[in-house]
Order: C-alpha cells, then sequence, then structure tokens
C-alpha cells in the first residue's frame, strides 16, 4: 500500500473527506487511475480520481499500463516536477446532486493529454473532467491543500500499478 508522509494541510475536519472505497466490497474488474496525495488524511484511499474505466477484461490492465509507462516516457517533466493543488470550490455531483465534494477551480496542470490517451480504453461518461475530492457530508470546507505524489493504476481497493510524482 502507498506509504504517506506529513502534508500541508488546511481543512476543518479531516473526518469529512470520504475515500469512497470500501475495502471489503468485491469490486470484480473495475479499474479507475487516481493521484495519491502527499498524506491520505487519515482516510484510507483518499484520492483524486483522474480516469474512471469501469468493468474491463484483465487482459486489458496490461495495455493501460503500457499506455501510462510511454507517456510517463514521452513527458518525463510532467511527473518530476512538484505540484501542490488546491481544491476550492464546493459543489455537489452526482444524478441526484447527493454527493458533497470540493473541485479544483483552476483546471490545469492535471495531465489531460494522458486522460485523452486512456480515452481509447474507456469513453467517459461525464465529458468534462473536474477533479475533486469527495466529502462525508454536506458542511462546506474552505478548502484543500494537497500535493499529489504518487498516480496510481486501482482495482477496488488494490493497487495495480504506482508512478512516482515529483522529485
Amino acid at each position: 500500500m502507498l506509504k504517506t508522509s506529513r502534508l500541508l494541510k488546511e481543512i476543518n475536519s479531516l473526518e469529512k473527506i470520504a475515500g469512497r472505497f470500501d475495502p471489503n466490497k468485491d469490486y470484480g474488474g473495475t479499474y479507475l487511475t487516481a493521484f495519491y496525495f502527499e498524506d491520505d488524511f487519515g482516510i484510507e484511499h483518499c484520492h483524486c480520481t483522474h480516469k474512471y474505466f469501469g468493468e474491463q477484461p484483465e487482459e486489458v490492465v496490461p495495455l493501460i499500463i503500457q499506455t501510462i509507462d510511454e507517456h510517463f516516457n514521452e513527458y518525463p517533466e510532467q511527473f518530476s516536477q512538484p505540484r501542490l493543488w488546491v481544491f476550492d470550490d464546493f459543489q455537489w455531483f452526482g444524478s441526484e446532486k447527493d454527493t458533497p465534494v470540493l473541485v479544483r477551480s483552476v483546471n490545469d496542470d492535471m495531465l489531460l493529454e494522458l486522460r485523452q490517451k486512456l480515452n481509447g480504453f474507456a469513453e467517459d461518461r461525464f465529458p468534462d473532467y473536474k477533479p475533486h475530492v469527495t466529502l462525508m457530508d454536506d458542511q462546506e470546507m474552505p478548502h484543500l491543500i494537497a500535493r499529489p505524489v504518487a498516480y496510481c493504476l486501482m482495482t477496488g481497493d488494490t493497487m495495480l500499478k504506482q508512478w512516482k510524482i515529483g522529485p
């Protein structure tokens, strides 16, 4: 499992952040890529999803890994530079607008070229990518400052591969 270190954070209540992964749930062949932070805020699997693939046959996984590896090799500077992201816009997500989230109001520095390449495996249901951290309840938080340190391919609570971000 990804080990974390101390994070610069400005947050009222760490209990408000939801990992949204249930380690007891069988996710079957559901895959996603996500950014993991320097600290997990005390919540296992706290992340910012980059690309959700949904259910995929197991033989597709090596092709996803190859695509990410090739992108890392083609654009090494995208993964070597340190990042500091601010999630500062409270919104409601979900078909019934019942999921509270903190969103990045500036959608830059999110490896959008890689995300576009990964669309070949599963087209997005949501055309506009909105990087966010899901909250446990509807109490607004002013903002969250997080430093992504790894890009990971996941299935459920299992990390299949991680790529380091930053120095």
